[in-house]
């Protein structure tokens, strides 16, 4: 997903108070949403009143408001996508054209959730296609391939991949049957989403053809990672301020462009300790800090962060959680955040995935919405409570399985 953009100042001016602007909903990130506009400039916007029923795929119209919006209407919906597990039900994305459900032979898929997307989809007459993947697994393939037969039956698209081992031909298989339509992508973990959504992004290597975004290359496509080792992730030889540089100096940005969106970042982190040393003469807390710092430096679109806080003290955790949400506020960079800290993982995200042991799914995937900026009174919110307790309860189950 794209970053959300600045409007800048020639168009803020050219806009009135009272003109209500079209949009489409491209991201949802609980009270805080993504329009594109026609132009395709994207802004955050921010829902009227207290309840969100905002969601992706919505037209809306939007009020513009100096840097960000209101969406003032949602237009008339031709459907809405519910996603349900065993808890509740949630409205999910709006106006689809198909939905394409990605199972795998291995991790074996869940029928009982197979079955809820299906009926979610028949129920607002949106066709489902159903993916099975891993067809080069042999044995476990030919089962999976089986227990699909009633689906076919049905009337059922059934498509076969192998998306690592035929990943040009099976891409261009599956664009065919979505091409030109607006389809919402479903699947347990394993069943080769990642693996879809990363021969796409550009990380994983394909052995044929290409992959575009609008007609631009991969290359354009930029990803941040912040690693748990940040130790190990800083170069040693470099100036903690050239390590932070280091990706701008890879897209070849000038000296002046370069100190100025140092300058941004320092600013922006409040940081207090000299960028002239060296990694490993600054504390831990300084040297995760700088990591974090270099993966926002070239503003990603799409921000991991594995284990952010594992080796830091109480104190620097709450600092970087606070940079981290006003991140996330200002620019509305998407974030996935790997964690075993469940008030940690509850406090930033908007939606928190909790897995099973080995052979690992998705147990549960549970939404937080309390509006942002969260702060150290949210902790004692009753969502916050029960959405932490939940977490806990789900995690236990699992652990003892």
């Amino acid at each position: 997903m794209k970053r959300a953009s600045r409007l800048s100042p020639g168009a803020q001016g050219a806009q009135t108070p009272s003109l209500l602007l079209p949009g489409l909903v491209v991201g949802s990130f609980g009270r805080h949403c993504l329009v594109e506009t026609p132009t395709s400039q994207r802004v955050i916007c921010h829902p009227r009143g207290k309840k969100s029923q905002v969601v992706v795929g919505d037209r809306v119209l939007w009020q513009a408001s100096e840097d960000e919006g209101t969406i003032e209407k949602i237009e008339e919906r031709t459907n809405l996508f519910y996603r349900q597990d065993e808890i509740r039900t949630k409205s999910f994305a709006a106006n689809l054209d198909r939905v394409l459900i990605l199972i795998a032979a291995e991790p074996e898929f869940s029928e009982s959730q197979l079955s809820r997307a299906l009926i979610a989809a028949e129920a607002q007459q949106i066709q489902p296609i159903i993916a099975l993947n891993k067809s080069d697994l042999g044995a476990p393939f030919e089962r999976a391939w089986a227990r699909m037969q009633p689906y076919r039956s049905m009337g059922y698209e059934v498509l076969a991949l192998s998306l690592k081992a035929r990943p040009a031909e099976d891409r261009a298989l599956l664009m065919r049957a979505l091409e030109g339509h607006v389809t919402l992508v479903l699947g347990p973990s394993g069943a080769g989403k990642s693996t879809l959504i990363n021969m796409i992004a550009g990380l994983i290597p394909i052995d044929s053809g290409e992959i575009l975004f609008d007609g631009k290359s991969l290359s354009e496509t930029k990803i941040g990672y912040v690693f748990q080792n940040y130790r190990e992730a800083l170069f040693p030889w470099m100036r903690t301020i050239d390590n932070i540089a280091y990706p701008l100096k890879l897209e070849g940005k000038s000296k002046a462009e370069v100190a100025q969106r140092m300058e941004e970042l320092i600013v922006s982190f409040d940081v207090n300790f000299d960028l002239k040393r060296y990694p490993y003469e600054l504390s831990g807390g300084q040297q995760q800090t700088a990591s974090i710092m270099r993966a926002l430096a070239p503003k990603p679109e799409v921000l991991f962060l594995d284990e952010p806080f594992s080796a830091l003290d109480f104190e620097m955790t709450l600092f970087i959680r606070e940079k981290l949400q006003d991140v996330f506020m200002q620019t509305g960079t998407t974030m996935l955040l790997v964690s075993h800290d469940l008030e940690e993982a509850v406090y930033l995200a908007d939606q928190i995935l909790l897995l099973t042991k080995r052979p690992t799914s998705v147990a549960e995937i549970l939404n937080y919405n309390d509006p942002r900026p969260r702060t150290i009174e949210t902790l004692t919110q009753p969502s916050f409570i029960e959405a932490k307790k939940l977490s806990l309860e789900i995690f236990q189950r699992e652990v003892r399985k």
